[in-house]
């Protein structure tokens, strides 16, 4: 992560509350696994060539609609293209040997890196926010559940599992300079940060919250306009997220209250 986007991107967690995990006599919730993914229904796609190796089509879902395109050459490497219902390309990444090569809004911005790092980019970086609050987004987000309720391959749609055994994003802490372990539990008391990269579109952000006492109240914070998201609740949930490689961060929003833990856990893969 470079120097000038930690800086920019300085979060308020210390280094201590990460590495303990947490205030003495809390122990972290004993599944680090989230719930299965939700299962979306197939309603909206409409699929002119499927195979092993293809699916492409048309998807329509909250009042907007994308054509995709799909497909894995015969070495393996995954190419996918996202345009608007009248052709204007949205979104097209190619993904081979664990290399991500993505261009967004017809090449206003490019990004290459590897699986789970952060990519250099080239271009418009507003590009990403613009994307972001377009209505297509909608249905960029459920596309590839939707596609997997449809009957096209997982393995069509998601990145291959890493050689560490999982697919997650890096977690910083200590204003942004150092990563820590992923796919664990954060404590984060009120008030307090973790942030990440996000995953683009071979793979799903996931979120898995849960209070201390049962109760959680956060908020996301997704890209460079900082578009704010509030989720609360009682027991634990999983939030599954695309934001398109962007940088996020999650706070504990809940207001410390005396006799009671107000500390919120977080698991980001």
């Amino acid at each position: 992560m470079s120097s000038v986007r930690a800086s920019f991107f300085a979060l308020s967690l210390s280094t201590a509350a990460l590495a303990m995990g947490g205030c003495a006599g809390q122990t972290a919730p004993e599944s680090a696994e989230p719930p299965p993914m939700p299962v979306l229904s197939a309603e909206g796609v409409t699929l002119h060539a499927s195979s092993a190796d293809r699916a492409a089509g048309r998807f329509e879902r909250h009042g907007a609609a994308i054509r995709f395109d799909l497909r894995r050459a015969p070495g393996g490497a995954r190419h996918v293209l996202l345009s608007r219902d009248t052709g204007e390309p949205l979104f097209e990444s190619t993904l081979d040997h664990d290399v991500d090569t993505s261009s967004y809004l017809g090449g206003r911005l490019r990004t290459t890196g590897a699986v789970g790092e952060e990519p250099a980019k080239d271009g418009d970086a507003s590009a990403l926010d613009e994307l972001t609050a377009m209505p297509e987004s909608r249905a960029m987000i459920e596309l590839k559940s939707a596609l997997g309720a449809a009957g096209v391959p997982d393995d069509l749609l998601r990145a291959p599992v890493h050689p560490r055994g999982s697919i997650t994003p890096q977690v910083y802490g200590a204003g942004g300079t150092t990563p820590y372990p992923d796919g664990r539990w954060y404590n984060l008391p009120s008030y307090q940060t973790i942030g990440f990269y996000s995953w683009g579109f071979w793979a799903t952000t996931t979120i898995i919250l849960q209070g201390v006492d049962d109760y959680y109240a956060v908020r996301f914070r997704v890209g460079s306009n900082f578009a704010t998201e509030y989720q609360s609740g009682f027991g634990q949930k999983a939030c599954y997220r695309q934001w398109w490689g962007a940088y996020a961060d999650v706070t504990n929003v809940r207001v410390p209250l005396a006799g009671s833990s107000s500390s919120v856990w977080v698991l980001v893969k």
